[in-house]
């Protein structure tokens, strides 16, 4: 009987370490598929969100592993023109970006712009407005153009929507000032136009 017991417990002890061998080289795969998500953003979206899908144990990984799962996620479906409406996770991001020390502030920065566009599509205009101009001041500050551009966008859209003239005037003027022109934004111009036009200018 003894012996039997110490076998099982033998047996027992070797299936929960195969067990966290499998579960360690399951996170690394992930993390891996993660990282490579990222290196394509940019270029190839789509294919970051293929990666993405692919990703199988998120729920066991550590928190700084989540959250840069959810901001690359949120990044891609921005990059390929997809409503934001369920990235509601892009929240957790932020928390966790918003205590994370020493702070990553490009992180944060785009936890903060993604989070806005999440409370936008989800018709929550007032938090949506307090996070686009605390990442306008930050971006301001770390000399990001390309990320002054997406922001100031996001918040002359916002106030379109919103028939809000005043703000509509001033971030679309501003865009075009730091964007050196008309070029990228006619379909900004265009709802402006509108918006003289039912106002009787």
């Amino acid at each position: 009987r003894d012996r039997k017991y110490n076998y099982l417990c033998t047996m027992k002890r070797l299936y929960f370490i195969l067990l966290a061998v499998v579960m360690i080289a399951c996170n690394q795969h992930d993390k891996k598929l993660i990282a490579d998500a990222e290196n394509m953003l940019q270029n190839n979206p789509d294919s970051a969100l293929l990666l993405l899908n692919k990703v199988k144990n998120l729920g066991r990984m550590g928190d700084a592993d989540v959250a840069k799962y959810w901001l690359i996620t949120a990044h891609a479906h921005a990059l390929t023109g997809l409503a934001l409406s369920e990235d509601s996770a892009i929240t957790f991001a932020l928390d966790f970006y918003r205590q994370q020390q020493p702070v990553d502030s490009a992180a944060l920065r785009k936890a903060q712009t993604f989070a806005s566009s999440y409370y936008w599509w989800t018709e929550q205009p007032e938090k949506a407005k307090k996070l686009m101009k605390a990442s306008l001041e930050e971006s301001k500050k770390s000399g990001d153009k390309q990320e002054q551009l997406l922001v100031l966008h996001g918040m002359a859209e916002l106030a379109i929507l919103e028939n809000d003239m005043d703000d509509a005037e001033f971030y679309v003027e501003e865009l075009l000032k730091q964007d050196g022109g008309d070029k990228n934004h006619a379909d900004l111009l265009n709802s402006l136009a509108l918006m003289y036009y039912y106002h009787g200018n």
